[in-house]
């Protein structure tokens, strides 16, 4: 099964997007229910605030932020099958409801947010628009996995 291509403009139309799944249902193109997507999306909105768990190794950090950010935002997309840190991987069976309000109250913190945003553990510095399409970016992936019953 294929993953849908899902263009979303900001953090509010992920919010929207996770709350519709959950109410119209959805099938699986990944490996990962509503919940995961959500948690794991919820969890480098607050550590963009709050300090991140991992960092890359130099040398990738090195290599992104000189060849890969700029066409990462040009092209709003990741690519399928790049492994997430440990860290950063929920498990599985969560309350998507729970979830989803966790995203929703995460992207209010984000976009609320006045002082300094943490660096990116592979981007680096990044402005607050930057983090906020980053933010938008990596929820749109995971949710383009979930495609809805309709």
């Amino acid at each position: 099964m294929e993953r849908r291509d899902l263009d979303l403009p900001d953090l509010d139309a992920v919010v929207r997007e996770a709350r519709r799944l959950n109410e119209v249902g959805y099938r699986k193109a990944g490996q990962w229910d509503l919940a995961q997507a959500c948690e794991h999306s919820t969890m480098p909105m607050n550590q963009s605030i709050d300090g991140f768990v991992f960092n890359a190794p130099l040398p990738v950090r090195l290599i992104a932020t000189l060849f890969m950010k700029k066409s990462f935002f040009a092209k709003r997309h990741i690519k399928a099958g790049l492994k997430a840190p440990a860290p950063m991987v929920p498990e599985p069976g969560h309350d998507p409801a729970a979830a989803i309000q966790a995203m929703h109250d995460a992207a209010d913190r984000v976009k609320n947010h006045r002082g300094e945003f943490k660096p990116h553990p592979v981007f680096g510095r990044l402005t607050h628009q930057q983090w906020q399409d980053f933010l938008t970016i990596h929820a749109m992936h995971h949710l383009s996995f979930l495609l809805p019953n309709e």
